[in-house]
Formats: structure tokens, C-alpha cells, sequence
């Protein structure tokens, strides 16, 4: 039998020491080539597909009371009852690019628009898209009532739909780049 040795331990021999920590691969970086001012997104799905909340438009009987309305709720409306809000896609703070910017729209438009289709529909919602030709395509196959027009703006493409029970939805396919005037949420 061993005799136990009394007294403080020993500390046993620490590995040898690395004078620099190893250095881990690197990650290929994902990152896309910046797109110039105004281009079109590459749809990442060749479906087309909703992706956001792109805005809601209501129609005020006046627009200077119902404004002053959102005002006091805290919604910073400017005179012209528009507001739009800036966001960045989910994903860390400080690692680019997490995606294009987005933009939610609010605004007020007269009593008497003919901008939502229907005399009889006071609000209209905007779905942000991607692929925009492809789901238009793929939901006129399904059935789904699409309206002929299309509009091309420095900020987006657009097309318009009909639910079920006749109300207009626009679809917004928008470029890379926010409005200039974007409030950013908080």
C-alpha cells in the first residue's frame, strides 16, 4: 500500500500553454453585392410569396379631424396624412446585410378616393411581395380575382387583387431603397 503524502496538494502539471488561441475557420461570408440606389430586389422566391405588412390606407370623410385623431394616439402623421415607417429586417444589430430595409405605409386618403376600387371599401391594406409577376400568375391560376393594372414607381412594382368579398389588396414588390422621408419605429 501506497502512504498518502499530508499535507497542501500539489497542483497537477497544466497542459502547456498556447500563447495564442486557436483560431477558428472563418465563415463564408453571405453577404450580396450592394445594389445601386432604386434596383429591384432578386426575388429570393421564384413562387412569389407575401413576405410583410407593406401598409394600411383608410379613407377619412375629413381628413384634417381624423388626422388630428391618429395625431393624438401618437401616430406622427405629417399635414398631408402620410406617414411611412422604416424598420430593418430581423437579425444582429451590427452584421450586414440582414436584408432590404422595409417601410410601413399609413395613410389617410378623401371620402371620395377611387384609389380602393369600390365606392363602398374604406380602407385597403398593402402586402409587401416577393415576386411579384410570379405570385400575381400563380394566384389567377388559383382562381384569385386579379385586376389588369400594374403600376411601376421609383419605389416599387405594383398589382392589385380582389378577397372574396370584393375588397382591393394591394401587393407591393419594393425596390431596395426606403423613401427618403421614412420615420424610422422604434
Amino acid at each position: 500500500m501506497a502512504a498518502r503524502r499530508k499535507g497542501p496538494a500539489k497542483a497537477r502539471p497544466k497542459a502547456a500553454a498556447r500563447s495564442k488561441p486557436r483560431a477558428r475557420p472563418r465563415a463564408r461570408s453571405k453577404a450580396r453585392p450592394k445594389a445601386r440606389p432604386g434596383a429591384r430586389p432578386r426575388s429570393r422566391s421564384p413562387a412569389g410569396q407575401v413576405v410583410g405588412l407593406g401598409g394600411v390606407f383608410v379613407k377619412a370623410r375629413d381628413q384634417q379631424v381624423t388626422g388630428d385623431f391618429y395625431r393624438a394616439l401618437g401616430v406622427p402623421l405629417g399635414q398631408s396624412g402620410y406617414l411611412s415607417w422604416a424598420w430593418s429586417p430581423p437579425g444582429p444589430a451590427r452584421k450586414a446585410p440582414r436584408g432590404p430595409p422595409g417601410l410601413t405605409v399609413f395613410s389617410l386618403f378623401a371620402d371620395d378616393s377611387t384609389y380602393f376600387g369600390a365606392t363602398g371599401q374604406r380602407a385597403m391594406v398593402n402586402l409587401r411581395v416577393e415576386g411579384l409577376d410570379a405570385l400575381v400568375a400563380r394566384l389567377a391560376a388559383a382562381g384569385v380575382a386579379v385586376l389588369p393594372e400594374r403600376q411601376d414607381e421609383p419605389y416599387g412594382r405594383f398589382a392589385w387583387i380582389l378577397d372574396p368579398d370584393g375588397n382591393r389588396i394591394e401587393l407591393w414588390e419594393p425596390t431596395l431603397v426606403p423613401a427618403p422621408d421614412a420615420v424610422p419605429m422604434r
